[in-house]
């Protein structure tokens, strides 16, 4: 496997937002005041780009179909649940900040 610029630019992306990641769970675990819904679904999110970050770096490329297929689907899953999760956020958000006539409420 060649190492190209973009591949170290990656890695250290990827571990830069992983031990921000890491950082984020600590304190919320830590502090039972931040467990707020809010806070439960950022938790949640953060879990789910941590994950995401994990099965992407470790897999790397695989010549074993199965593994790649195992790889792809739960990079997917990850993916949809990070999108889910900030949907769940800015509902919570309009919902919070949303004025007069808001159909939300």
């Amino acid at each position: 496997m060649k190492i190209t610029p973009l591949r170290i630019l990656t890695y250290i992306g990827c571990g830069i937002s992983m031990i921000s990641l890491i950082s984020l769970l600590g304190i919320y675990i830590a502090l039972p005041e931040l467990r707020t819904l809010p806070g439960k679904n950022l938790m949640s999110l953060s879990c789910a780009m941590l994950l995401y970050h994990v099965f992407f770096l470790l897999t790397g490329q695989t010549d074993t179909p199965n593994l790649c297929l195992a790889v792809s689907v739960l990079l997917h899953y990850f993916l949809l649940s990070s999108f889910f999760w900030m949907g769940v956020m800015a509902f919570d958000i309009a919902r919070t900040f949303g004025g007069k006539g808001n159909l939300l409420k």
